[in-house]
């Protein structure tokens, strides 16, 4: 079977399943892929997970948000994939890991440096909009429509 590849790869604890749902759902609908487990069951099963999650945080996504919580932090697979995760973001040298607070947790291994939201005050449409963004889907709107415009009217507008 070919090897997916995701826009953003989703890290939580079973216990936050709710929020990472929610931004699921919404970054779908909008057209993201994302790699969320309750829709991977089929191909997760009998596979190796330390092998497979470990070469899907380090290869197969574009950015990798980790829903932080205490949960999150108790968990063995959580830390497994942030490892992954902390590897890729060491090796790319640019942002590829996007944190999101769900309480006042400290994400073990991710420097104090590394900007992050909370979730509240963040809501599901402005993570989503923060999310889009990172992946650039307003800058390709954006010239989808000049090129458009262009093709139609036979000039590039500024």
């Amino acid at each position: 079977m070919e090897r997916q590849y995701y826009d953003i790869a989703l890290s939580f604890a079973g216990e936050d399943r709710r929020f990472a749902k929610e931004l699921y759902d919404e970054l779908t609908q909008r057209g993201v892929q994302v790699f969320y487990d309750d829709n991977e069951q089929a191909e997760l099963w009998g596979k190796n997970l330390s092998d497979y999650l470990s070469d899907l945080y380090l290869n197969r996504a574009t950015y990798c948000v980790i829903l932080v919580s205490q949960h999150y932090l108790d968990k063995v697979w959580t830390n497994h994939e942030r490892q992954a995760a902390q590897a890729r973001a060491i090796k790319q040298k640019s942002e590829y890991i996007l944190p999101i607070m769900l309480d006042n947790s400290k994400l073990t291994g991710v420097f104090e440096t590394i900007a992050f939201l909370n979730w509240p005050p963040e809501n599901i449409s402005s993570v989503t909009e923060k999310i889009l963004y990172k992946l650039g889907v307003e800058k390709s709107a954006i010239s989808q429509h000049k090129e458009h415009l262009t093709h139609i009217l036979g000039w590039t507008p500024p």
